[in-house]
């Protein structure tokens, strides 16, 4: 305060924290009153501006309270510690006026609402007693047996299929199936499970021990994939 006007930085913070008031007793469909609750510490990139608006609003938030005992903001700004003040539209107000009227005084809490202590918990009671005899240590543990190896994984088994061959390339549900995806895939699906096929099934890389399947059907699979492959990329 300077010959009687307040300081730049409570003004600013007076005419937010007038407009967060209004936002948090406004109705719940209003995007200002969503975007409260949906502020996040994103990562700022190098030679961007380091601060935003929730910088701003736990400061003015930090300001506002600050002769305020019953009530801490922490780093966060969290809601629950300042939304029971700001629904109480006279003690807002008022409370809100102290930031640019130094003769103003704080208004009084009403009796029903909970006081939140700034001291931790267990301030100033007792210590425990620690105990003179310390318990004995613990058994040492038996030592860790081998573990069994995993089971062998399941060889792909192209007889069970429920797809019609003579439809893929033609039908989008038998074009889809054949990848072993279902009618909501995404062309990156599509992309992705057509070229984990292709390095199983290719002629040049096909392992019969990994698929259980001879070279020759692997290879007549793998012009099935490529047919589904070409299809779906025209009708996707």
């Amino acid at each position: 305060m300077f010959y009687g006007i307040p300081r730049v930085r409570n003004m600013i913070a007076a005419r937010q924290m007038a407009f967060i008031g209004k936002v948090v007793r406004g109705d719940w469909n209003q995007p200002a009153k969503r975007m409260i609750t949906a502020c996040c510490n994103n990562t700022r990139l190098r030679g961007r501006p380091n601060h935003h608006n929730k910088d701003s609003l736990v400061k003015n938030l930090k300001l506002l309270f600050a002769k305020v005992d019953d009530v801490e903001i922490d780093h966060q700004g969290s809601l629950k510690n300042w939304i029971q003040e700001a629904s109480d539209e006279k003690y807002w107000n008022e409370l809100v006026n102290c930031l640019t009227n130094r003769n103003a005084e704080l208004p009084k809490r009403p009796d029903t609402w909970t006081r939140r202590r700034r001291s931790p918990r267990n301030h100033g009671s007792p210590r425990p007693e620690t105990n003179p005899n310390p318990p004995s240590p613990a058994p040492p543990s038996p030592p860790r047996r081998n573990r069994a190896p995993p089971p062998p994984r399941e060889q792909h088994n192209n007889t069970e299929r429920d797809y019609i061959e003579e439809n893929v390339g033609e039908v989008l549900y038998d074009s889809l199936k054949v990848l072993g995806l279902g009618l909501g895939a995404s062309e990156t699906e599509v992309k992705i499970k057509y070229r984990a096929l292709s390095r199983l099934y290719h002629p040049d890389k096909h392992d019969s021990t990994k698929t259980g399947m001879t070279d020759q059907a692997a290879s007549d699979f793998f012009k099935l994939i490529n047919n589904a492959q070409a299809y779906l990329r025209q009708v996707m």
